[in-house]
Order: structure tokens, then C-alpha cells, then sequence
């Protein structure tokens, strides 16, 4: 008899599923077999969000339908059975259309998973009468990730929803006001072709254009309802066959999956016991698992599980609920398989109805069910088989109190909160208590979850099955995870030894929490709740430290506290060492504090023992802690960091304001304006002697050492914070005595900035929803739709997710799946490789190896070009010899993705250890002699003194750079910098499509930034001539630099992977593989030496630069041409060196990434910058504009390493002047000073930069077409990747085609074009799309094309009269009759209608192929935390030089992303390897963190220059704009050091005058070996990027109570 299968409606379409592929990805699923495109695939573990799709829920109770979002790569099928799903096809589509008028989508690959997102959240609002806030909204991203936009686009999207106040203006995207930045918010219609001619340039342009373009965005907030997903009338009954009903009581499901694993899904929890039970005798432990909300995968990569019976628990009604026993304590009981967003649902209703009232049991209810839309359930169904969750006792008579109102309403508004910031959304609403726990307890899961219940005093609900019949036990989670405890604490603060939990038959059912902990001897004891975490980002990542403080107090004293901390003890691993501990020697010194709580009468609380207990507290935390973290290579910054949190939670406790989580915080947070502004204390002398308590607490018998200085930061009786802190606020005057005007105060604003007391020790808010502005030049009617802010092109396509990407190819029957087979060894040798097993597994059909390859085993083809340099050449894969871990080995071929990741993991392969030791670090290369020969690369640079003669080097013509040290003024001798590797992270992971054709041709579809190279590649290794290999591709999810050449590997694998199989091959990289195999930028090791005098100007520098080459030289050498070009920036050195040595190493070959060479040359001037102002005494800025190139006399300015720009073209002086009155920097230099002074914990920093970036041209080619019916294809030379080159395209054809139709009839409508594939079958050689410039250059080789078109249709213009049309002229042509031909008249046109042109940008000069440079400035204010190292960035005010735009919506989402990008280095991204094995430990979603929604700015402001000069012939004089930002962000990274350094200004002690002993203080492990050297003794950078962690260590590790 076969197995059932399971039923899955699928947008309305009902699927059967057969059960043996029932354990697929519901992603896989959707797309290979029900051939849906939208659910995207970008890191499959649930991180990015791009697969998500909506999923019904149904309560037969009150026969409702309720949707929630999850990760489909993470969800098997068979969870999806009886279920219907919706993915992004269906979306209402006024989501799409807000999506693109706000320009919110660039490479589309993320874009449906945040318009489901979006779907859903609108879907829960209505469903549960909640405001659609812009809150609300902005937080509905975060479980997606973007990687284009930058965010705002799409924030503003979400926010467009919102019922709040937003009106029209608050819609738009720009301004074409005057100022070069917009303070307010302006709008520029993405439809901008109908604006007047007499518009007025200063006007806004929401009174120049027709608001009908509008009419999309109108939305109702009643309408809602419209927004569901109801079936079309079209839905017909046999689709209805089979309703989604997850509550249906039946027998046991039993599904056959496999011929060796079975699925069983019981109904109820006696069916789940009884199973348990059976299984215990039947099966060993490896052999059976249990599934809830199957999230782990994604963490631990166990997914498609290899077990034999897998037991599926999401259909046991029992575990579904969250219910209030009716005991004493008023427990919640939540059920095991309760997701975290159903939680968080459940305390935030609770919340809400005790906020609103006094919370009363009504008599005789016993037990209250909070389902998930708050309604009773059948009590006998919740109770029934179930003793653990049954009825617990009488129920007490009806009463209010006052207390346990207080108390549970602090408690679960503070977990809710916390809640809300585990994972994101897609996650939480899958992720169950349960599972949370019991990977807790298994596999040490980092758990926020955890440390909450620990704090609440929760205890867990199991039963164990393993002697064959079901034991029930209720233990504390102390106890449950008491096993994994005792390895981390000592014996005096063991917990009481817990039950045998011997049997892995045993499952948890329900964990619950007291609602209020009242101590016996008084009924009216108050109980308090406090819980914050630090994180890389503020949400969807993995927890660094977390703390939960739940304290009980009795009239103003402490009776009872529980204090939870959770840490990650080992790094940024794939495999975290986790501890949660109890801190109870710190629980128990807290025990009879005196608190000033909301509940307390007397004021007269003795103080004195208040402030021993709080600062014994504080020391007796770090004796709970030192037993865990000796050993841990973070030890010193969590030992810091935990008692930060601590004293943060004392604070907020003491202060008794009703404890929140650290997302509430107790005192008001500051709005974030555009302007910020002083506000004088807004508290009264009572209130301040109130606030300033707690810090008083902590003064006596107390006082602050450190190595920095002698003097204490809190001690009384000696120096002040304010008298402190004057000195960092005096060199911020000392910009005063250069112009400033001092402290501005507005008076038309209403914005007042918070000012908190000096001693207020608060967390970090939860970042505001940001505001902003982005404004643009006039765009010019003259030349519509050029100049013009249009909708992006397809931009719609990619919301809905029908837009076709590479993996989108169709499916052919008999297609098969690859995935690599890698090495596990960073230097060896491979002496056997054994597939058999693989072969053995289940839907695997090939390996495909060395042997298996025609031709050339080469990867890169442009190391091809290479190979008579004497360099290596990699070789598609590995035969004898591996270099680097995770080198590719072969392919597995399986008939499903899941089945080919399953058989690689199986391929047994033998090794011997080389005799050379594997080179992980720079040093080691460097001592090794292992060098890249860098001379062959840059011929036109001298070779450098290092690695006998492998580096090139520049100098200053003529001048001696040691004599000009020498007699600098001042010299600061052998200095260190250091810029990490960046990995590109694109959406769409490494991807090709390859089948065979006829007569022995293949065809490759290829995820590549140019087709050319993969043809060439895949031509090579199959030895076919290059007219037999077909290379296109139609758009990308994102490339960065990262399929330039990385792709040749990916394409030419899955080429002859097709041409062994004989069948269409389909090669997605695992996003863990992609991580491991395609490197990111350089590591950059900088040495320098300067010269400068007490103003600030630099005399001399002499700079080494280190960089980190891979294993394979790749196209790595192109980042030091680029250094070259980026050089001295624009600052003028008189005496300038620099030398440049790239040493090869045992990691993965790197490459160029976004700005390559670019970013680190521009940290690493900056850097030098930021020295000289430490040195001296200035403000960075300052020295900045002291050193900055000024326009003089002459045609043209030598910028650096010799080269020269027009003086005409040198916008940076007005950029830099504009931007500074604009956001009148020198007020809020001022005006972080005085926050500074009366802020003692937390501080903020400011920084203003610049940026140049030279753009080279090239010329191209394009061919247009025009067809009879007169629709256009145009065949371009770029490949759109999210940049807007099709737009740019589009708009430029239509302007030079319509140049041949009257002017009424201008422009051409955009829908008549349309382009194609990229191909080297139709247009070969457009070389590769990258170095933002090829838009530029793809629209000149389109006007050209267009030119010739116009030209040959211009002579039959004038028989058509005055009022023709496009489509009249283009008839007219084929009345025409062609010269020489046989065809009747209209077969053939009379001219032809097909164009060709190559050819580049010329400059005023007329010259082709040249350089120019292109310029910005931007200011960045941020936030530090000083005790944990958390912090924000506040506002970011940003001017470009964009040129003369072609589309300047378009350029400035190309601004905002290229900054985002530049900013996730600045603060979270750093991609490293283990320095044992060379493993990458950052080769995830988890682990490497880009930047998420709560990352953007709080306040951005960006503008285009206005009035920006020609710089090319023709109106095409547009320049680069997707790299050049990007150096800006580094205004962040030097703002976060400003503040940072505020932040050691104590005891009279300047920032960074470390003349003493504790130089290496404030770095992280990495950075001290780099910066901390023994010679560099007053000067220590912080180096990106500034992770809460490095910011701490920057700041010092120094305990507030020593």
C-alpha cells in the first residue's frame, strides 16, 4: 500500500505532494515542482528573508483563518500540509505599487520576500484591530535583508501604511530646493516627465507636477480588508478539496519519506506519548528525531535530517496554547510548541488588558487559554491526556491587586520586548519555546529565550518516554539545564541537583512563568523586571551578552533577585561555546538593598548601605563570571560588558519607573530632527537629586582606577565629569578660533534634545524609524525623459517575484543538481577520494571530478592570462594538491537539490599533511617569503624594497621622503593601521544553468557580471570552439565585484557537469560554500610613519601596506591599481611614499569587491588625518581642510600620485562648504560637546569627510532594433544588477530616438522598449559590468545606435506633415521600396531599422577612454555606550557630485546603498578564518552580519549637487555613483572613534594621551597585535569594524567599581 501523500494549496492551487519527497524545503518545492519564481533563495538558514512566503493557520473553534510569514527554506513540506500558502505572486498589488513608486527595489532578488513581509504585517494588523504605525511597519523588516537600497526606500514603502500622520510630501523622494540639502522633506514625483517649464527652480516639486501619478499611494486605512487573501472567484470547488485545517483531531499520521525514513504526526499529546513510548524500544537515539519549528537547521546545518523516524509536533493541540493557571503565583503555562511571536502576542495582550484595568480572575474560572487571537479554547481538549497542563487547583476567589498588576505588567512588557529582538520576524513566527529550550539544553543554543525564563524563575513541563511509559516532572529551568550548567559554574553555585533526564525519549510540553513572586512575609512586596542584550545588529543576530534582573522588593528594599546572564564565550564561530549562568553571589549581596522605588513611602533610606550593596554587587558579579570565563577569548569584554548591563539594570530598578526592557528605557528618549538642538534641564531640583540617587549609591568607599589615569571618574570630592570632559570640549573650540560661531540655538524649532543626568546609566533606546531627505537638481523638460526621477524599469516584475534570475531557468525534464564537493584541509595533499557512499544516497546520480573535464582543469580564466607570470593557476577542481579550505574537490549530481548537498556530504576523502604549514596571517607570509610578484601586475611603478623584490612602490618625484621626515616638526614613527576583508554578500548566491543543444553545443545561463569570460572558460574546458558555447544572462541579485570572475568557476563546473550527465545541470552554491569559496577584499596591514607640524599640515608620510592575498591570485591585483588611483585622496603631502606587498596565503583566493583598493587607500589616508588631529590637539576636519587641495591658479590641479583634474571639475571645495552651512557643523560640534559634558555613560561623536573616486571609460557596443508594429528591443552592453542601467538605458534611447518625431510628441513612451539578454551570441565583447561606470557607458553606445537610426529616418519625415507619430513614421518605412530587393513592398523596410555602434564617452577635449573623478563629503553623528560598547548612528547628512544625472531617483538609491555598504564594514562585517585550520568562521548569515533595517541612520539626508559642470561631450555627462559613496561611510567609523574617545577623557586625562603603560588597552585581540604596538604610544586608532565588542576595548576594559 503506498504512503499518502500531503496536500498543499499553493496561491490558490491545490497540490498533491508525494510523500517521499515530503521532506524537500518547502522553497525547493515551490520552485522545482509547483514552478513558483518569487520564493528566492539567498542564504537558506533563515537569515535573509528572501524565501518568505505567508502560511495559514486555521482554529476550528472559531473557524478563522490566520496567516503569519515564514522562511520556506526552512519549513520541510510536509509542515505545510493541509495548509495553504501564498507567496509574492499574490500580494495585493498596491504593495508593488508602493514599492516602486518609492524606488524600493534595485536588484530585486530580496524585494518579494519584503513585500510578503509587508503582507503580512498589514494581514496581523487587521486581523487583531492593531495601528498600522510606522513603527509597526519599520519593524516588520527585520527578518529581511537588503543589500542594494540601503533600506530607506523600502522603510519608506512600509511607512506609507501607516495610520500615523504622514502626509503626501512625506511619499516623495527628493527635493529640487536650492539648498544642497534638504532639512525637510520635499517631494519629486517618480513620473516627473510633465512638469511645467516655468516651473520655478526653488519650487517643490509637489506644486509643479499633477498629483495623478499619486493616485497609487492613496491609501485607506479601513480598507484593510481588501488586503486578505481570499481565494478569486475563479477558485474553483475541485481546488477546494482539501481545506487547511491544523486542528482536525484523527488518527496517527504515517508517512513514508524514503525507503528508510518514516514521518508519524500525532493528533494529540496521548497519540505523542504513546509513540514516544513505542519508539524508546525500537529505536536508537540517533535514529529518531523530534521536529517543531524546525529553525535549528539553519543554525547547525543538520537539514535534510538523515534520522529513520522523524516525529512531527505541530498538529498536538495540547502544546499549542498560552494559559493562566490558577495557582498562587498566576503562572503562565506555554505550551511547548507556542511559537516566540505567539508569545510575544500573548504578554502583549496581557499588557495591554492590564494596563487598561485592574487584572481580575473571574470566579471559578480556573484556567484562561490565550490563543492566538486571545479566545478561550475548549478547556476538556486543552486538558485532556495532558496531567501536566491540567487544572492545578481551586480556583481563588475574585480580587484585584494593585501589586501583582505592577508586577506582571513590568515583567511581560519587559520579556515582550526583549522577545521582539530574537531573530526576526520570519523566525519568531516558527521558532517554538520548546525547541528554544531543549537546543538550550542539547546543542547550547545561544538563547535570549532562555536567559529571560531563567530570570522569571520559569520552570519546564516533560515527559520522558525512555523506559517505555511516560513519566511526567515539573523542574525549575535551573534545573532542566542544571546537565550543561555544572560545566560552567563552580560547585558553590551549583543548582540542587535536577531529576535524571537519562532518556532521549523525552519531550518538553510546556514551560511555565509566574506571572508575580511575592515573599511570604509581606502579600504586598513588589516585584521588578530588567532584561537588555548586546548584539552586533540590533535584532536578527546572535546574541554577544544578554541579562535578565528580576528583583523583589519590599517597602524600598530588596527581599529576593534574580540576575540571568547569558554570554558567547568563544568568538565569532560557527559553533558558539554558549553559558547561561545565575549570578548568585551577586543576587545575594543585593538581598536587603535599599531601593527608591514607585512603591516605596520613606524617603529616609540610609544610603550607605545602598552604595556598598550596589558596588559589592557589581565586584561579587565578576566572582560569578571569572570561573566561566577563564579561557575565553572575549573574557576581558564580557566581564566588562556584564557589569555595564548590571549597573544599568540597578539603575532602572532603583529609579523605580516601572522596569522595562532596555528597548523602553525609563528616561524619554531624544527624537532625532534634523538639526539637534540644546534644550536646558527639563527636571526639577527634586527630580535631579532623584536621578542622581543611584549614582550616589555607588560613590562611597568607591573610587575608579585605571591604567589611563590616577584620578576617578565618580569619586566625590574630585574633578567632575563636566570639568572632565571640557577638555575634549575644548578642542572642539578650538574650531571656534577658525570661524566658528559657537553654539547655535533655532528658534523655529520645537525639537528639544533630551539631556540626561551626568550619572544616568541607561541602554542604548531601540533606534527611532528614521526620517530624512533626499533632494536633486531641476530635472530639465528640455530633455525628458532624461534628467528625469523615473520609476525603475521591471521594478514591479521583482516585487511580485516574476522576474526571471538565472536559477529561475525553466526546469527540464531529467535536470539535475550539483553541489561541490570541498576540501577539509587549508594545505594537503589528496591522496584518495571515495564517492561511493554518495552514490549509494538516495536521488544522487554522478560525481563529477578532475578526470571528468575535456580540456583545460582551469577555474579563473583570467588567471589563464596570467600563467606566463609564473603565478599558480587555479584549477577548476583540485586533483593532487588542496591550498586552501574549502577548496572545490568535484560535483555531486542529485535529482533535488537537498539530495546533492546530502551526497557531498558523504564523499570520503583521504589526506596527507604537506610539509610546508598552512600561511593563515600576513605575518606568517611574510616570514614564509611567500609573496604575489606585484611588478608584473604594475609595471609602471618602481619595485619596492620589500620581499626581494616582489612590491612596487611611488614616491614623490624629486624629493627625499626620510630627509622630509626628518625635519618635520613633529614625527610619528612606525604606526599601524588595519582594515579588514569584506565579503561581497550578494542576494542571489553563485549561479549557473547549463544544457546541451544541438550538434554538440551547450548553452550556459550564468549569474556573471559579462557573459565573455564564462565563454571563454567553458570553451576551454570542453575544448569546443567558442560559436558552440552560448553565455547570457538576463539581470543579477546583487554582484558587488563577486561574479566578475567568481562565476567562471560556478559556470564551467555546471558545463561539464552537463556535458558528462547529459542533461540540463543546475548549479546553486549553498550559501555556506558560496561564503567559503568566493573571498572578499584584501586584508590591509598599514605601517606609517608622518610628519607634521602644531597647524595640523602634513610635511611628510612613508606608508607600507600589507595586503592579504588568497591562495590564487584571481583579479586581486586590481585593488592596488585602484590604491593608486585613490592615494593621497585629495589632500596634498609634499613628501609622500608608499609601497604596496601582496603575500599569498592558504585562504580563499580574494577579489574585488565594491571599491576595490578604494576603501582601504581612503581609511587609511583618513586614518593619518585622524592622527595628526589626536597629535595636535584639533578637530579632525580641521586638519582635514588645512591639507585639502585648493583650486589656485591654473587650467588644471595635480592631485595625487601625479595626476591632474580640470580646475572647473574640482566640485570638492563647494561640496565641503555647501554641506558644512547646510547642517551648521560647527553648532553641532558645539553641541555634542556640552551632551558629552552632561552625559557621563553614554557619548556622541561627529565626523565630517570627504571623498574622490576616479571613474575610467571604455568604450562599447549596443545594437537597436526596431520592429514593424514600431516596439524597440535594445541589446546593451551592461548587465543590470540593481543599478538602473536598463532604466538609464531606456530613457536615454527614447530621448535620441525621439529627436525624429515632433515635439508634441516627445518623449517616446518608455513602453514601446524593451531589452534582452545579455549574449554572446547576439552581442559579443561588452566586457564586464562593474567600476560604476558601465550605465555611462552602455547609454553612450545606445545614443550612438540611435544616432545612426534617426539619421537614416530623418529624410522620411517629410512627406508625413506636421502631426505624425512614432508608429506613423515606422509604416511609413516599409512603404518604402529596398534598394536591390526581389520582395514585394512592406515584406522589407526601406532603410534599415537595425543599428550598431561602439563607441566611449569623450571628454570636453574630445578624447575617449578617459579618467575623471567624481566627489562627495558627508557628516555623520552617532551614540556610544560606554559600559557595553552598543551603539547608534543618529544622522548622516550627505552631498554627492552626480554629474548632470540621467535619473537621479535612481543615483541617489545608488547613494544611500553604496553608503550602507561602506557602513556595514564600519560597524559589523569582517569576514575571517580559523587560525588553525583556515576554515572561514564567518561563512553565514549568523555569523556575518550586514547591516539590518535598525542600522540605517537615524536622520538621512542626501543631496545631489546642483549646477554640477559638464565633463563629457553630448548629454550623457552623467557620472558613477554605485562605489564613490561607499568611502563616505568612513564619517561613521570616525565619528564612533570621536565619541569613543570622549568617552576616556577622565580625571583631566585627554583622550588619547596614553603616555603611560596601557597602550594596548582598548584593543581587541586582533587589533592590539596590529595597533598596540610597543613604539606607538599616543596614538590608537579605532579600526573597523566598531562591533560592540572592539568599541569596548577601545574605550577600556576598566571596572566602574576599582
Amino acid at each position: 500500500m503506498s504512503s499518502p501523500g500531503f496536500h498543499v494549496v499553493v496561491n490558490y492551487k491545490a497540490f498533491e505532494v508525494p510523500s517521499h519527497i515530503g521532506n524537500l524545503s518547502l522553497s525547493e518545492w515551490l520552485r522545482s515542482h509547483a514552478k513558483i519564481k518569487s520564493t528566492k533563495v539567498g542564504c537558506g538558514e533563515g537569515g535573509c528573508g528572501a524565501c518568505a512566503v505567508l502560511i495559514s493557520s486555521h482554529d476550528s473553534s472559531t473557524d478563522r483563518k490566520s496567516w503569519r510569514s515564514v522562511n520556506s527554506c526552512l519549513l520541510p513540506v510536509f509542515a505545510a500540509h493541509n495548509r495553504e500558502v501564498i507567496t509574492a505572486e499574490k500580494v495585493p498589488e498596491v504593495i508593488a505599487d508602493r514599492f516602486a513608486a518609492h524606488h524600493a527595489s534595485q536588484c530585486g532578488f530580496c524585494t518579494p520576500g519584503m513585500a510578503v513581509a509587508c503582507h503580512a504585517t498589514l494581514l496581523k494588523c487587521h486581523e487583531k484591530g492593531q495601528p498600522l504605525t510606522e513603527e509597526v511597519m519599520r519593524d516588520a523588516m527585520d527578518g529581511n535583508l537588503c543589500r542594494c537600497t540601503g533600506y530607506r526606500p523600502i522603510i519608506d514603502a512600509y511607512k506609507s501604511f501607516a495610520h500615523e500622520a504622514i502626509d503626501m510630501e512625506d511619499l516623495g523622494r527628493g527635493s529640487v530646493s536650492a539648498a544642497p540639502v534638504a532639512m525637510t522633506r520635499h517631494v519629486a514625483s517618480p513620473h516627473n516627465t510633465n512638469a511645467s517649464p516655468h516651473a520655478s527652480p526653488d519650487e517643490p516639486v509637489d506644486k509643479q507636477v499633477g498629483w495623478e501619478v499619486w493616485n497609487i499611494l492613496k491609501f485607506d486605512p479601513t480598507s484593510l480588508s481588501g488586503l486578505l487573501c481570499c481565494p478569486p472567484e475563479s477558485w474553483s470547488a475541485s481546488d477546494k478539496k482539501h481545506p487547511a485545517s491544523e486542528d482536525y483531531c484523527g488518527p496517527l499520521g504515517c508517512y513514508q519519506l524514503g525507503a528508510d525514513q518514516k514521518l508519524l504526526v500525532p493528533q494529540s499529546l496521548h497519540q505523542l506519548l504513546e509513540t514516544l513510548c513505542n519508539a524508546a524500544g525500537s529505536y536508537d537515539a540517533a535514529d529518531v528525531r523530534l521536529i517543531a519549528g524546525n529553525t535549528g537547521p539553519g543554525v547547525y546545518k543538520d537539514w535534510p535530517q538523515q534520522q529513520k523516524l522523524l516525529i512531527s509536533l505541530g498538529q498536538v493541540p495540547e502544546l499549542l496554547g498560552v494559559r493562566v493557571s490558577s495557582d498562587d503565583a498566576g503562572c503562565l503555562r506555554v505550551g511547548a510548541m507556542v511559537t516566540l511571536s505567539q508569545l510575544a502576542d500573548a504578554l502583549l495582550n496581557k499588557t495591554a488588558t492590564m494596563s487598561s484595568r485592574s487584572y481580575c480572575r473571574p470566579e471559578g474560572q480556573g484556567v484562561s487559554a490565550l490563543g492566538n487571537n486571545g479566545s478561550d479554547v475548549d478547556r476538556k481538549r486543552l486538558t485532556k491526556d495532558s496531567p501536566s497542563l491540567g487544572v492545578l487547583g481551586p480556583s481563588p476567589e475574585s480580587e484585584c491587586s494593585s501589586g501583582a498588576h505592577s508586577d506582571a505588567l513590568c515583567q511581560w512588557r519587559g520579556m515582550t520586548a526583549h522577545i521582539q529582538r530574537i531573530a526576526g520576524h520570519h523566525v519568531r513566527n516558527s521558532a517554538t519555546v520548546g525547541g528554544n529550550v531543549s537546543l538550550c539544553l542539547t546543542r547550547s543554543l545561544p538563547s535570549d529565550l532562555a536567559t529571560l525564563l531563567l530570570a522569571a524563575g520559569a520552570s519546564v513541563l516533560y515527559t520522558d518516554c525512555t523506559s517505555g511509559s511516560a513519566k511526567h516532572h515539573e523542574v525549575s529551568l535551573e534545573q532542566y539545564l542544571g546537565l550543561h550548567l555544572q560545566q560552567n559554574v563552580n560547585s558553590s553555585t551549583t543548582p540542587a541537583e535536577c531529576p535524571p533526564l537519562s532518556g532521549w525519549a523525552s519531550v518538553i510540553t510546556a514551560v511555565s512563568i509566574p506571572e508575580r513572586e511575592q515573599d511570604k512575609s509581606d502579600d504586598h512586596s513588589q516585584c521588578l523586571f530588567w532584561s537588555s542584550r548586546i548584539a552586533k545588529r540590533h535584532s536578527n543576530a546572535v546574541s554577544l551578552l544578554n541579562m535578565a534582573v528580576k528583583v523583589l522588593v519590599n517597602d524600598g528594599v530588596v527581599t529576593r533577585a534574580r540576575i540571568a546572564v547569558g554570554m558567547d564565550l568563544c568568538g565569532p564561530r560557527e559553533t558558539q561555546a554558549w553559558c547561561l549562568i545565575r549570578a548568585r553571589q551577586a543576587e545575594a549581596v543585593l538581598q536587603g538593598l535599599p531601593l527608591r522605588t514607585s512603591a516605596t513611602v520613606s524617603n529616609a533610606i540610609p544610603a550607605t548601605k545602598g552604595r556598598q550593596s550596589i558596588a559589592q554587587a557589581l565586584m561579587a558579579l565578576q566572582a560569578d563570571l571569572k570561573p566561566v570565563l577563564e579561557g575565553s577569548v572575549r573574557a576581558e569584554y564580557l566581564g566588562a560588558a556584564a557589569e555595564g548591563l548590571l549597573l544599568q539594570a540597578l539603575t532602572a530598578v532603583h529609579e523605580g519607573s516601572g522596569p522595562a526592557s532596555s528597548t523602553q528605557p525609563a528616561v524619554p528618549s531624544r527624537a532625532v530632527p534634523s538639526t539637534w538642538h540644546l534644550a536646558p534641564n527639563c527636571c526639577s531640583d527634586d527630580d535631579t537629586e532623584d536621578l542622581k540617587h543611584c549614582h550616589e549609591v555607588l560613590m562611597e568607599s568607591t573610587s575608579f582606577s585605571s591604567e589611563l589615569s590616577s584620578d576617578s571618574i565618580l569619586s566625590e570630592g574630585k574633578s567632575s565629569d563636566q570639568e572632565a570632559a571640557k577638555a575634549h570640549a575644548g578642542s572642539c573650540q578650538r574650531l571656534g578660533k577658525e570661524g566658528s560661531t559657537g553654539p547655535c540655538m533655532s528658534d523655529n524649532s520645537q525639537t528639544k534634545m533630551w539631556q540626561p543626568t551626568p550619572e544616568a546609566a541607561y541602554p542604548l533606546p531601540k533606534p527611532a524609524v528614521p526620517v530624512g531627505s533626499q533632494s536633486f537638481p531641476q530635472p530639465d523638460p528640455i530633455m525628458a525623459p532624461l534628467t528625469q526621477p523615473l520609476m525603475k524599469t521591471g521594478a514591479k516584475l521583482q516585487i511580485l517575484g516574476t522576474a526571471v534570475y538565472t536559477d529561475d531557468t525553466p526546469v527540464l525534464p531529467g535536470a539535475l543538481f550539483a553541489a561541490y564537493v570541498t576540501s577539509k584541509r587549508a594545505r594537503a595533499k589528496v591522496v584518495s577520494l571515495d564517492f561511493s557512499q554518495a552514490l549509494r544516497s538516495p536521488g544522487v546520480m554522478h560525481f563529477v571530478g578532475p578526470r571528468d573535464i575535456p580540456g583545460d582543469n582551469i577555474g579563473t580564466w583570467v588567471s589563464t592570462e596570467k600563467a606566463g607570470t609564473g603565478l599558480n593557476v587555479e584549477p577548476l577542481f583540485a586533483d593532487t594538491e588542496v591550498f586552501y579550505h574549502g577548496q572545490p574537490l568535484g560535483l555531486i549530481l542529485g535529482t533535488s537539490y537537498q539530495a546533492a548537498l546530502r551526497g557531498a556530504s558523504l564523499v570520503e576523502v583521504l589526506y596527507e599533511e604537506a610539509e610546508e604549514k598552512p600561511l593563515l596571517t600576513i605575518q606568517e607570509a611574510l616570514q614564509a617569503g611567500s609573496f604575489y610578484h606585484l611588478p608584473d601586475f604594475l609595471p609602471n611603478l618602481a619595485v619596492g624594497p620589500t620581499g626581494q623584490g616582489h612590491s612596487v612602490m611611488w614616491s614623490t618625484p624629486g624629493v627625499d621622503v626620510t630627509a622630509a621626515l626628518e625635519a618635520a616638526p613633529e614625527v610619528d614613527m612606525s604606526a599601524k593601521y588595519y582594515v579588514p576583508s569584506q565579503v561581497h554578500m550578494y542576494m542571489e548566491p553563485q549561479t549557473a544553468v547549463a544544457h546541451l543543444e544541438e550538434d554538440g553545443c551547450v548553452q550556459v545561463v550564468s549569474a556573471c557580471q559579462g557573459p565573455d569570460a564564462v565563454q571563454w572558460g567553458v570553451a576551454a574546458a570542453l575544448k569546443l570552439p567558442h560559436n558552440q558555447v552560448h553565455a547570457k544572462v538576463r539581470r543579477l541579485g546583487g554582484a558587488f565585484g563577486g561574479k566578475a570572475s567568481h562565476c567562471q568557476k560556478v559556470a564551467i563546473a555546471a558545463a561539464v557537469a552537463c556535458k558528462k550527465a547529459g542533461e540540463q545541470v543546475r548549479f546553486a552554491v549553498n550559501r555556506n560554500t558560496d561564503f567559503a569559496l568566493c573571498g572578499g577584499r584584501l586584508d590591509t596591514e598599514v605601517e606609517y610613519s608622518v610628519g607634521y607640524d602644531g597647524s595640523g599640515l602634513l610635511h611628510a608620510l612613508d606608508m607600507r601596506v600589507l595586503l592579504k592575498g588568497g591562495a590564487y591570485p584571481d583579479v586581486s591585483m586590481f585593488e592596488v591599481m585602484a590604491m593608486q588611483d585613490c592615494g593621497t585622496a585629495v589632500y596634498r603631502i609634499p613628501a609622500f611614499r608608499i609601497e604596496w606587498v601582496q603575500v599569498k596565503c592558504n585562504v580563499m583566493p580574494r577579489t574585488q569587491v565594491r571599491g576595490p583598493g578604494d576603501l582601504q587607500a581612503h581609511l587609511m589616508i583618513e586614518n593619518v588625518m585622524e592622527h595628526v588631529a589626536a597629535m595636535t590637539g584639533l578637530r579632525a576636519e580641521v586638519v582635514r581642510e588645512r591639507n585639502m587641495l585648493k583650486a589656485l591658479e591654473g587650467d588644471e590641479i595635480e592631485m595625487g600620485l601625479g595626476k591632474h583634474i580640470r580646475r572647473d571639475l574640482y566640485t570638492l571645495p563647494r561640496i565641503w562648504q555647501e554641506l558644512k552651512e547646510a547642517v551648521q557643523y560647527d553648532s553641532r560640534v558645539a553641541e555634542v560637546a556640552a551632551y558629552n559634558i552632561a552625559s557621563h555613560w553614554r557619548k556622541r561623536g561627529i565626523s565630517l569627510v570627504s571623498c574622490k573616486y576616479n571613474m575610467m571609460t571604455s568604450a562599447r557596443s549596443a545594437l537597436v532594433s526596431v520592429y514593424r508594429d514600431g516596439s524597440i528591443m535594445v541589446m546593451q552592453p551592461g548587465v543590470e544588477m540593481g543599478q538602473g542601467l536598463i532604466t538609464k538605458v531606456l530613457q536615454t534611447a527614447s530621448f535620441e530616438l525621439s529627436q525624429v518625431i515632433p515635439e508634441a510628441q516627445r518623449p517616446l513612451p518608455l513602453e514601446f522598449f524593451r531589452t534582452s539578454d545579455c549574449s554572446t551570441a547576439v552581442l559579443p565583447h561588452i566586457g564586464i559590468a562593474g567600476g560604476s561606470t558601465t550605465s555611462e557607458q552602455a547609454c553612450e553606445a545606445v545614443r550612438l545606435a540611435c544616432q545612426k537610426l534617426v539619421k537614416r529616418l530623418l529624410p522620411l519625415t517629410t512627406s508625413l506633415g506636421p502631426s505624425y507619430c512614432w508608429k506613423d513614421l515606422i509604416t511609413s518605412v516599409f512603404h518604402q521600396p529596398s534598394e536591390g530587393s526581389l520582395s514585394f513592398v512592406g515584406d522589407v523596410p526601406g532603410v534599415a531599422l537595425t543599428a550598431h555602434a561602439t563607441g566611449a564617452l569623450k571628454n570636453l577635449d574630445g578624447e575617449e577612454g578617459y579618467v575623471y573623478a567624481t566627489f562627495g563629503a558627508a557628516v555623520a553623528m552617532v551614540e556610544v555606550d560606554l559600559l557595553t560598547g552598543d551603539r547608534q548612528v543618529l544622522s548622516v547628512d550627505l552631498l554627492f557630485d552626480a554629474g548632470k544625472t540621467i535619473n537621479p531617483a535612481v543615483d541617489i538609491g545608488q547613494v544611500e546603498g553604496a553608503f550602507m555598504f561602506g557602513m556595514g564594514l564600519m560597524l559589523s562585517e569582517s569576514a575571517k578564518n580559523d587560525p588553525e585550520d583556515g576554515s572561514i568562521t564567518t561563512g553565514s548569515t549568523w555569523s556575518y552580519k550586514i547591516p539590518g533595517v535598525y542600522c540605517i541612520p537615524q536622520s538621512l539626508n542626501v543631496s545631489l549637487l546642483k549646477d554640477s559642470p559638464l565633463h563629457v561631450k553630448g548629454p550623457i555627462s552623467s557620472k558613477g555613483v554605485g562605489e564613490p559613496p561607499m568611502l563616505l561611510s568612513s564619517a561613521v567609523l570616525f565619528a564612533l572613534q570621536d565619541a569613543a574617545s570622549a568617552g576616556k577623557l577622565v580625571g583631566h586625562k585627554y583622550a588619547l594621551d596614553l603616555s603611560r603603560e596601557g597602550t594596548e588597552m582598548g584593543r581587541s585581540n586582533e587589533c592590539r597585535s596590529i595597533c598596540g604596538s610597543e613604539g606607538q604610544k599616543k596614538y590608537v586608532p579605532l579600526c573597523a569594524p566598531a562591533s560592540p565588542e572592539h568599541l569596548k576595548a577601545f574605550i577600556g576594559y576598566q571596572s566602574v567599581t576599582k
